[in-house]
């Protein structure tokens, strides 16, 4: 049985010898905590242009506040975004950056929750 809307309900349910009995049931719907709220930041991709992982991309859901930042190995910052749905495409200022290892830094909160959480690492270009 699924229920769609919370509500009241009347299940009627029966016995091998055909006695029926119903109850009342109150359904309430948490909607709040029908997933789980988590984040996946890929550590490699490969913006050469063949339509495959040429974009690297956050993705989570229940996210509600978010910063992603790349920096060079220099510690230059070659991109930052605040929109959990904009990537990076593996250029800096119009041009390629090189094969290589990039270090990134990730803040973000979930939904319902008020502590920043903060992700550091490794993001590996292959061309």
């Amino acid at each position: 049985m699924f229920l769609l809307a919370p509500g009241s309900y009347d299940v009627t349910v029966s016995d091998a010898n055909g006695c029926l009995r119903t109850a009342s049931a109150t359904v309430d719907v948490a909607t709040d905590s029908c997933y789980t709220p988590h984040v996946y930041i890929p550590n490699i991709f490969s913006p050469n242009g063949d339509g495959n992982n040429d974009i690297y991309l956050v993705q989570g859901k229940g996210i509600t506040n978010f910063t992603l930042r790349i920096y060079d190995r220099w510690g230059e910052k070659v991109f930052e975004s605040d929109d959990v749905n904009e990537g990076w495409n593996g250029e800096f200022n119009g041009k390629p950056v090189e094969q290589g290892a990039y270090p990134y830094g990730v803040s973000l909160i979930f939904e319902g929750e008020t502590t920043v959480r903060e992700y550091n690492g490794y993001i590996t270009i292959v061309r």
